[in-house]
């Protein structure tokens, strides 16, 4: 059976303060740090082997302070990455070379995703070792419109089949490995997701819908509806433990 990693990364917004004096992935919900619920989430999983950690520069020291006070249950890496997204998912893919098959299967989540649940983890792995890629996603509950200047060119309305792209996104190690090494060194080529990247390689992602309780937590308000989600959901969302 192929073996299971995770890459943890956040744009650079999460590492800025978002008020409280601090950059929301380090900022509490339900006592613990943010990102440290989203790695204990992970690592929680029993075919989640090792998680990397991206995050830039200024980050980097109180990243290892959070994490080594976090109580985690198996082995992260931490990796100092430019702040850009796609860098950072870059680098961190990068840090699995020496350990990762081609086969093996890599989840790429975002730090600020906390309550993600056992289920959908599962659902991804199970996803990318059958079709080599697959990407979370959740139902638009509002349309979304194409604007250039002040001009609507484009209307897609809420009619079932367009959804919204969330993480974790999760492939087999080489197909996206191979996505990112080609990005990193084209011109031009740029993007958070690696669901965007596969429209330039012909990858199709086997869509995976997930909880509508997976929010990205963004500032004050996400925190105290994640503060409600938890408590709802108690510990399936919180690393096996409330």
């Amino acid at each position: 059976m192929s073996a299971v990693y995770a890459v943890v990364f956040a744009d650079g917004a999460a590492f800025e303060d978002a008020g409280g004096g601090l950059p929301v992935v380090f900022r509490d919900l339900g006592g613990v740090p943010v990102v440290v619920r989203t790695v204990r989430q992970l690592l929680a999983h029993p075919e989640v082997v090792r998680v990397v950690v991206t995050c830039p520069p200024a980050a980097a020291d109180r990243l290892a302070a959070v994490l080594r006070d976090g109580d985690l249950d198996g082995p992260v890496t931490t990796v100092v990455a430019p702040v850009a997204s796609d860098e950072a998912i870059h680098d961190g893919l990068a840090a699995l070379q020496d350990i990762a098959a081609e086969d093996d299967v890599v989840l790429i989540h975002d730090a600020a995703r906390p309550l993600i649940d056992q289920a959908l983890i599962t659902a991804n792995i199970a996803a990318a070792r059958e079709h080599a890629a697959a990407v979370t996603v959740g139902p638009a509950t509002e349309g979304v419109a194409r604007v250039v200047g002040d001009a609507v060119v484009q209307v897609h309305p809420t009619d079932g089949e367009m959804l919204v792209l969330k993480a974790p996104q999760t492939f087999r190690y080489g197909v996206v490995w191979d996505l990112y090494t080609w990005a990193h060194d084209s011109v031009g080529v740029h993007s958070t997701s690696p669901a965007h990247l596969c429209r330039y390689s012909g990858v199709k992602p086997r869509a995976v819908r997930g909880s509508t309780a997976n929010i990205r937590i963004t500032d004050d308000v996400d925190l105290e509806v994640g503060a409600v989600l938890l408590a709802a959901a108690g510990a399936d969302v919180a690393g096996g433990r409330a």
